[in-house]
């Protein structure tokens, strides 16, 4: 299909935090990520996560969204598609009660946005079938005890007024944090690790989003400090973390820039991004460093 030789091998996303961050949510639900690479350039060309047992997380996001619409949540019918935009093709959704994100870039056809190209339908029917016989996954391994019986929200890991204290502003609020595009399964695999995200924002803040992992602070560790990532201590973290920083404008306070700071707290990973515009990113580095601090000394 892809018209290259292909070869397997780990998951990648493009960027070192997202190639760590995201297998490690998939493999805690249970389920499993990987990709297939060109075997003469060494080009990604397609990506999959596969998370089992994954319909109650997606029913967790509907309901956020309806709640913070004020709508009452519609249940609907979990089902898998298939589409292409030009070069870029997808089969997304659930086979039963697994969800499958499957991502094939440089396709060698020019589909001109039809939904529905017959190759891309074969291979989800494919996919389908061999995934329908699949018994339910079973219990997950519990917790560990640094983490087990923690919060499931921001707003219970770290109250509204403390986040506020933190931004030195009179009042802040959470919000859904889910992506509101597609996210190669993240999402319902964090929810199905036992992990959690939300935005946040107020009057004076610059805004951003929080994102917790349990009992993945090891595969943070492992991230080496790079050209896009650096050392940084937050107070009450119990490891040195990372901070990277990114901007669409040149130089960086000609655009919209943010920053993200990956702390390892009570064995979870947590990621606190700062975002704002027509700014440096010394602030926006310092706010993300102080919501973690809020955070490690709420955890503690």
């Amino acid at each position: 299909m892809t018209g290259a030789d292909l070869v397997a091998g780990v998951y990648s996303h493009g960027d070192p935090v997202g190639t760590a961050l995201i297998p490690a949510a998939v493999q805690s639900a249970g389920g499993f990520a990987c990709a297939w690479f060109d075997s003469e350039t060494g080009a990604r060309r397609v990506s999959l996560t596969v998370v089992p047992d994954a319909v109650e997380a997606a029913d967790r996001i509907d309901a956020e969204f309806a709640a913070r619409n004020g709508e009452t949540p519609v249940a609907v019918e979990r089902s898998m598609h298939a589409s292409c935009i030009y070069d870029y093709c997808e089969v997304q959704g659930f086979s039963g009660t697994t969800a499958v994100n499957l991502f094939a870039y440089d396709m060698p056809w020019d589909d001109s946005g039809s939904p529905d190209h017959p190759r891309m339908v074969a291979l989800r029917d494919e996919v389908s079938a061999n995934l329908s016989g699949l018994a339910p996954l079973g219990q997950l391994p519990a917790l560990s005890p640094a983490w087990r019986n923690g919060p499931s929200s921001c707003a219970e890991m770290l109250a509204p007024e403390e986040l506020a204290d933190a931004l030195s502003i009179d009042a802040v609020a959470y919000d859904v944090g889910y992506a509101y595009e597609e996210s190669n399964g993240w999402d319902v695999a964090l929810l199905t690790a036992g992990g959690f995200t939300c935005r946040y924002g107020g009057d004076g803040a610059f805004g951003g989003r929080i994102t917790v992992l349990p009992d993945t602070a090891a595969v943070l560790g492992a991230l080496p400090a790079d050209g896009d990532l650096s050392p940084i201590e937050v107070q009450g973290a119990s490891a040195s973390g990372l901070v990277g920083c990114w901007s669409n404008g040149e130089p960086f306070e000609a655009g919209t820039g943010q920053c993200t700071v990956h702390v390892p707290i009570r064995g979870a990973w947590v990621s606190v991004l700062s975002a704002s515009y027509d700014t440096t990113a010394a602030p926006l580095q310092a706010e993300a460093a102080r919501i973690a601090t809020a955070i490690a000394t709420a955890l503690d």
